[in-house]
């Protein structure tokens, strides 16, 4: 329930504070050069982090599902860093990120 919850909010709480500090015109990395490197790395992230997931044992289920939500979103903001000229982008996305994990530590720990 709380996963699927996350998966839910952390969309929401992203475009909402984009909105907030962006403004209704927000550039996208997937608009710029680095579209093909984008989409590359979070796909080979995604797809790693669950053959790995298929294997684990299930104990080990939700500190593995937080430290690939991390770095999906680590990988995200260091692409808007690179290829976005405003450094209001990625900030977003670690606050995203902030409050992802502050409700990983609040509700699902």
């Amino acid at each position: 329930m709380t996963w699927s919850l996350l998966i839910t909010i952390v969309p929401i709480v992203h475009q909402t504070l984009a909105r907030a500090v962006m403004g209704k015109d927000r550039e996208n990395v997937g608009d710029t050069d680095g579209k093909t490197i984008y989409y590359t790395g979070i796909t080979v992230l995604v797809i790693t982090g669950l053959v790995v997931f298929a294997a684990m044992e299930a104990k080990a289920d939700i500190a593995f599902g937080t430290l690939l939500m991390i770095s999906v979103m680590l990988y995200q903001a260091l692409m808007e860093r690179l290829y976005l000229p405003d450094p209001r982008y990625y900030i977003v996305t670690l606050l995203t990120l902030a409050a992802a994990l502050v409700y990983i530590l609040f509700f699902v720990l």
